[in-house]
């Protein structure tokens, strides 16, 4: 069944999601059924895809940050 969300609100779902993408992959779950499954959301439109390079920007960007800055004092 088709989304009826739509603008920002299916884009802050979308967004979401592959935020949570991201997580399963980074716990390790990278079996085949999930690289498949992952394969069918990113491809399902262009938002999902657009959804996906953001944030794969952010964990790359996050990446970059001094390994100072998430040590608590």
């Amino acid at each position: 069944m088709p989304s009826r969300r739509s603008g920002p609100d299916l884009e802050h779902a979308l967004l979401g999601e592959a935020a949570d993408w991201l997580l399963r992959f980074q716990s390790g779950d990278s079996s085949e059924r999930t690289r498949q499954d992952f394969e069918r959301w990113r491809t399902q439109s262009a938002a999902h895809s657009d959804a996906w390079r953001r944030a794969e920007t952010v964990q790359n960007t996050l990446g970059k940050l001094p390994p100072t800055l998430t040590r608590h004092t």
